[in-house]
């Protein structure tokens, strides 16, 4: 499928229906449609389109609504009556998933890899597949818009997101399939509108606590002040980014060898001859053991591998840490799993001043302004040395921590500190717009460690913010 071809604001109503006839034309052997429908205004432009198109294209379409019981009861029930409506008038069946009462909170809690928002995305996806499988359909149609991969090159610019992520969002992935990434909101909005449809707002897209929300609502609304072209500038950076990350996944590609390993084994089934790694240009380095360890994970951080493609030890461990081991020996670069701390026990939220915040119903945070530094397990930072809203979470393998010379990986300051890797999701990471703050040993019986701010360093602080953690217990699962 071709990329997406970034747009202004396009006002034409046929937008849409040009739009996904296109992507039609190109995929002329998907017949079996499973559009993921909320009963919002892009998902009712998309299945409105597809359905307007089906007789013509012999189409076969069903629709997937989740309930991730993250709303009220009343706004959930009107909108599950809503959808199957919409689907009735149009004969197209719908698939209902909801998730239990506080699961998807839950499972937040517990991820390492975006809190409350993954967790929901995850349990979706999943849903959608399985519905997807359950009814032999050909593709999985999503109504991601222009504003959505906007957003998303935004937040993966401000969190230091390299070619890959600045591709911004793919067409077509697995079985997913993303029609409308080249139609704005308006587009959107003027073809309801033409063909009088109603739709459903979902409450939660209003709650800046999640981060695409507040990115939403708070910053792309000044972006596009100061940037009127944002559109076509971000079509650019991610047709360059395309191109750049194609080339260095092609060159790093022929770097690896494949390698016998027995089922079960923690060694990753590649290696790397020291020879051609050590002579390739660093970014190819990087990107090579990433290609190894993607197996594994896709979300290892890349101050690690970048420590590790530059570590020129001849053999030896290179970098160990977030669950792998990176080391040289007979000649060729390997990497092996590695046990990860226990996550049972994980937390995370966002406070916007001082007070106490509760997390489940065993442990709770205070959050006090002091005129002096806490002493025994209350820990205090520099009022003038962070910004708020701050998130508190659990610490995690993969955290950096600027130090005064370098960046520290946070699961060797753990080691450091001789806290136990089954109590490390208890430690927790204070962060702020600009990265990690702190890292609160205290509280865990250890000592505290502070990012450092070279431009407070022989200040007087005006206050100091003191964190006390009541009501943990290892064992607890939070």
């Amino acid at each position: 499928m071709k990329a997406a071809v970034f747009t202004d604001a396009n006002f034409d109503a046929s937008a849409v229906i040009k739009a996904v006839r296109g992507f039609l034309e190109e995929n002329p052997g998907l017949k079996r449609l499973l559009v993921a429908y909320s009963g919002g205004p892009d998902s009712s432009a998309l299945l409105e389109a597809l359905h307007l198109l089906s007789a013509g294209f012999k189409l076969q379409l069903f629709a997937c609504w989740v309930n991730h019981n993250l709303r009220s009861k009343e706004e959930l029930q009107a909108e599950r009556v809503f959808v199957e409506s919409f689907c009735a008038k149009r004969s197209i069946p719908v698939l209902v998933f909801e998730a239990e009462p506080g699961q998807i909170k839950a499972a937040g809690r517990v991820s390492q890899n975006g809190g409350v928002e993954a967790a929901a995305r995850d349990f979706r996806h999943k849903c959608l597949e399985k519905a997807r499988s359950e009814n032999s359909c050909d593709a999985i149609v999503l109504a991601h818009t222009l504003d959505d991969v906007l957003e998303t090159m935004v937040m993966r610019f401000f969190t230091g997101s390299g070619t890959g992520g600045l591709r911004g969002i793919a067409p077509a992935s697995a079985w997913l399939r993303r029609p409308l990434l080249g139609i704005g909101k308006d587009a959107i909005y003027k073809f309801l509108e033409h063909k009088s449809l109603e739709y459903r707002f979902d409450s939660t897209n209003e709650q800046r606590d999640y981060l695409r929300n507040h990115v939403r609502h708070s910053l792309m609304p000044q972006i596009h002040t100061v940037f009127p072209n944002l559109s076509m500038a971000l079509s650019t950076s991610a047709r360059k980014a395309s191109i750049e990350d194609d080339a260095l996944n092609s060159y790093a590609q022929e770097l690896l060898v494949p390698a016998a390993v027995l089922p079960g084994s923690p060694y990753l089934p590649f290696r790397i001859p020291s020879a051609i790694f050590n002579q390739a240009p660093l970014a190819v380095r990087i990107r090579a053991l990433y290609l190894v360890a993607r197996s594994f994970s896709s979300r290892i951080p890349w101050n690690f591998m970048h420590n590790a493609a530059r570590n020129n030890k001849s053999s030896g461990l290179l970098a160990e840490g977030v669950g792998i081991s990176i080391y040289s020996d007979r000649g060729s670069i390997w990497i092996r799993r590695s046990a990860e701390p226990d996550t049972a026990a994980s937390f995370e939220f966002v406070a916007r001043t001082f007070g106490e915040y509760m997390i489940g119903k065993e442990l709770s945070f205070g959050l006090y302004c002091s005129s002096a530094a806490g002493l025994l397990s209350v820990s205090s930072i520099r009022s003038d040395s962070f910004a708020w809203p701050l998130r508190l979470r659990s610490a995690k393998a993969s955290d950096i921590l600027m130090a005064k010379n370098k960046a520290r990986p946070v699961s060797t300051l753990l080691l450091d500190m001789k806290i136990p890797r089954a109590q490390w999701n208890l430690v927790p990471v204070v962060e702020d717009v600009r990265g990690i703050v702190a890292v609160l040993g205290r509280i865990c019986g250890s000592r505290d460690l502070f990012r450092y701010n070279g431009e407070i360093e022989h200040c007087e602080s005006p206050a100091f913010l003191s964190v006390e953690l009541k009501g943990a217990v290892f064992k607890d699962g939070i």
